[in-house]
């Protein structure tokens, strides 16, 4: 009775695109008073970005979740689609590089007004107007990625490639695996300076004016005491479940557990999936001996599902430089009402701040 209770809630929800439904999830944490006293455990900077982090992981176990608890998940995927995806991981590295230097305060983006403008840019990624075109180097180092041993095909599905205070915050972790392995990638063989040494002073500022813009009862935080509260975050296993019982319904609960499974696949099952991604592969994949016979196959299909997104890279590549040559916009990858309803949320944040710079006082020009 209850998953059918649930399934008549979440049917009205069946209309609505993504975005709007994580813009529904962040308005319920932002404004509804039953979260409070949970939030005002941790940092307010922490609370912030559990509720992007949150809204954005609820839409995953909706969609994925529940597809998995009912065994209707399938293991195809659009590969052309996937591909596209893929490729856009290059300019997410580099807008994060620029989030991270404009957080500093070392340079100034005329399409940049708050840290939100950069989750905003991340998912309208294709339309970005201020990162310059992914060069052949760019690619060749992507393609090295793929077919290195960070690469992982699980993950593309990735849908917080700017969560700057997530990875900031677990900087340090270094058994924490939610940072992008592209990233980490990107980083030992050619990033720059390491990010993490930047100050967040614009990043700072505005969690602290978006806070008093959400918040404008509390009292003015001019003086306030450092907030030795600890962090509040979704990568915190226990913590979610914690927050999952207690704020959502049983149904969710089974989701989420029901998608940790399916991610967290036994011997069996990826030995399955193995034989079955060499059975359709069109390359020819060679087997090194192993004196597990189980090793050898998970390797040589590892092996081939490289070689094959590779291929569809390359492709993918060719169409975004026939597109560059020609003058022509790229593909979003999100419909029109998520472009509406991420322009929504950018607003949202950029007033609230507005609001709190008025009650802080703050008349300097740097926005």
């Amino acid at each position: 009775m209850g998953d059918q209770a649930e399934e008549e809630k979440q049917g009205g929800q069946v209309a609505k695109t993504r975005a709007e439904l994580q813009q529904e999830f962040m308005n319920d944490l932002q404004t509804n008073e039953r979260y409070k006293a949970f939030f005002e455990q941790y940092t307010s900077h922490s609370v912030e970005s559990f509720i992007e982090s949150y809204a954005s992981l609820k839409c995953d176990i909706i969609e994925y979740g529940k597809a998995s608890y009912k065994r209707e998940e399938g293991n195809a995927e659009d590969e052309e689609t996937t591909a596209a995806t893929y490729l856009w991981q290059i300019q997410q590295r580099k807008l994060f590089d620029l989030q991270c230097r404009w957080r500093a305060g070392l340079i100034d983006l005329p399409e940049i007004e708050t840290i939100w403008d950069f989750d905003y840019w991340g998912d309208m990624i294709q339309a970005c107007p201020f990162i310059p075109p992914i060069t052949q180097e760019e690619f060749n180092l992507y393609l090295d990625y793929i077919m290195s041993d960070y690469f992982e095909p699980r993950t593309f599905y990735y849908h917080n490639w700017q969560n700057y205070d997530t990875f900031k915050a677990l900087a340090d972790d270094d058994e924490w695996e939610g940072y992008p392995q592209w990233y980490e990638y990107y980083e030992r063989f050619a990033g720059p300076a390491d990010w993490r040494l930047l100050p967040d002073v614009r990043g700072e500022r505005d969690h602290e004016y978006f806070h008093l813009g959400v918040w404008e009862g509390c009292e003015s935080v001019s003086h306030a005491p450092a907030d030795n509260r600890p962090i509040l975050g979704t990568w915190d296993e226990d913590l979610l479940e914690e927050f999952i019982r207690k704020f959502e319904s049983p149904e969710v609960l089974r989701y989420m557990q029901a998608w940790n499974r399916k991610r967290d696949l036994d011997e069996d099952d990826d030995l399955e999936m193995a034989v079955y991604t060499l059975q359709h592969t069109e390359e020819h994949v060679p087997m090194e001996f192993n004196e597990n016979w189980r090793d050898a196959i998970m390797a040589a299909a590892r092996l081939a599902r490289q070689l094959e997104i590779t291929k569809r890279c390359k492709r993918a590549y060719e169409e975004y430089l026939r597109r560059e040559e020609l003058g022509l916009c790229h593909e979003l990858l999100q419909d029109e009402k998520d472009v509406k309803t991420h322009e929504k949320s950018r607003s949202y944040y950029l007033e609230m701040v507005r609001k709190g710079r008025e009650l802080k006082g703050d008349k300097s020009k740097d926005m």
